[in-house]
């Protein structure tokens, strides 16, 4: 068996094959193009009825989905290769090269529909194995070891996703709860044999919360992971502006995810309002300020049908399009831009240092 093209140097595996590291271009680092969160799916206690749970996504309830993201049943889903296409190529368009989409077990990943995508828009689009949530894939895996685990994670990165000739490049992302179900701690042990061999990306979700941000981050060393071929997801909601907690865990060589731009939500579960772009990029330009412009990565972790352009949302390419101009107003430079949206994700998925 070959070693996985993901750690091959130079070159990153990608859903159409082999692409050279440098040719990636402009990259998102965490995102979803096919989806089904149904595992989040709970209904609403101001839709005693259960009818905005099940009505399709119109404008006029635009406002009520952004307040209950995960209270309607449609939102949660999006199989449809021609939007896929329609709303990656609108990436394309803006300049992007790589879409990384880390849609593992239990939400749905789609191999096949993610290689149609990628030739039809010309987006390299590199896929993730692996599994997301205990909740959402427990009863698939039930008591399988840890090296059973790692065996289908290694067959994913060297013969193809699900049964397909679609190979992954990365690892993840990977659920990480706080504590971590006794399933995701056996998935996050077998990630750190096959990362060690192969030295393939992994991505991690994170629990809520710095605490969570901080378990994930100490579990994958326990697990054996290489802080400096992981990256914690979605830590702009997980440690918000407290530039102490990216600190601590960016000087331990983790990459940093500030994946969630565009995402302005609350979350009626949680009584919690995500960050604004504004806070967004407060937290980065700290980032920038603390030394830290090679650890991070960028993304708007799409996994909601509102957050799709044909839909009212921002799309793939809103870091591109809205948030880069805000950056070069607040005095970003263009080198510390094309670390953070082209080195950074190329490093991190080829396996440079």
């Amino acid at each position: 068996m070959t070693s996985s093209t993901a750690s091959s140097k130079g070159s990153v595996t990608t859903v159409l094959g082999p692409v050279a590291a440098g040719a990636l271009g402009l990259a998102m680092a965490h995102e979803h193009v096919f989806f089904d969160l149904s595992c989040y799916f709970t209904p609403s206690e101001d839709d005693p009825r259960g009818e905005w749970a099940t009505a399709p996504l119109t404008p006029d309830r635009l406002w009520w989905l952004r307040t209950h993201p995960m209270n309607s049943r449609p939102n949660l889903v999006q199989d449809s290769v021609a939007t896929a296409v329609a709303e990656v190529g609108a990436f394309k368009a803006a300049g992007g090269g790589t879409l990384v989409d880390v849609t593992t077990v239990g939400i749905a990943p789609n191999p096949l529909g993610l290689a149609e995508v990628s030739r039809a828009t010309g987006v390299h689009i590199v896929a993730g194995t692996g599994y997301y949530i205990g909740s959402s894939y427990a009863a698939q895996v039930g008591d399988a070891s840890v090296e059973a685990l790692a065996d289908g994670l290694r067959r994913e990165l060297h013969e193809g996703l699900a049964g397909t000739s679609v190979r992954a490049g990365l690892i993840g992302e990977l659920g990480v709860g706080d504590p971590p179900d006794d399933v995701e701690w056996r998935v996050l042990r077998a990630a750190g044999r096959v990362q060690r061999e192969t030295r393939c990306a992994v991505s991690l979700h994170p629990g809520w919360g710095p605490p969570g941000a901080r378990t994930a981050a100490r579990l994958a060393e326990e697990a054996g992971l290489d802080p400096r071929r992981t990256t914690l997801s979605h830590l702009d909601n997980r440690f918000r502006e407290d530039l102490a907690a990216f600190r601590e865990v960016g000087a331990r060589g983790f990459f940093l995810d500030l994946d969630c731009f565009g995402r302005d939500l609350y979350y009626p579960h949680m009584d919690t309002q995500l960050p604004s772009d504004a806070e967004r990029i407060r937290i980065l330009l700290g980032l920038l300020d603390a030394g830290l412009e090679r650890q991070v990565l960028l993304a708007q972790d799409i996994c909601f049908r509102h957050e799709l352009v044909a839909n009212g949302g921002y799309g793939y390419a809103h870091v591109l399009r809205s948030i880069r101009p805000r950056l070069r107003r607040a005095g970003v430079s263009e080198a510390t831009l094309n670390t953070i949206l082209i080195d950074n994700p190329r490093r991190w998925l080829a396996g440079e240092d």
